[in-house]
């Protein structure tokens, strides 16, 4: 359910080129099936002209809405197209 939300928030937000997002919690010392640990790749338009902090914050910005879950762990790997690299797991 939070992956999903989190893929919709993203989605809507960032018209993303590449979204992925893995959920690392089974890796994690949590209760089976929690949705604590997400690892996310984000390619998006919405990116160009910023700096690797404030694509981060944008981010985060969107992930810390009142009405989200929070996410214990949250790792990004968040880039603008073009950026040299299409897909960062090519």
């Amino acid at each position: 359910m939070l992956e999903t939300l989190l893929k919709t928030a993203l989605t809507e937000a960032l018209s993303p080129l590449v979204l992925e997002i893995d959920n690392e919690s089974h890796g994690h010392n949590v209760p089976k099936n929690s949705e604590t640990h997400f690892r996310v790749v984000l390619v998006s338009e919405a990116f160009v002209g910023l700096n690797r902090v404030k694509r981060h914050q944008l981010v985060y910005k969107l992930h810390r809405r009142p009405s989200s879950k929070v996410c214990m762990h949250w790792p990004c790997n968040v880039l603008p197209p073009r950026s040299g690299i299409n897909h960062p797991s090519d």
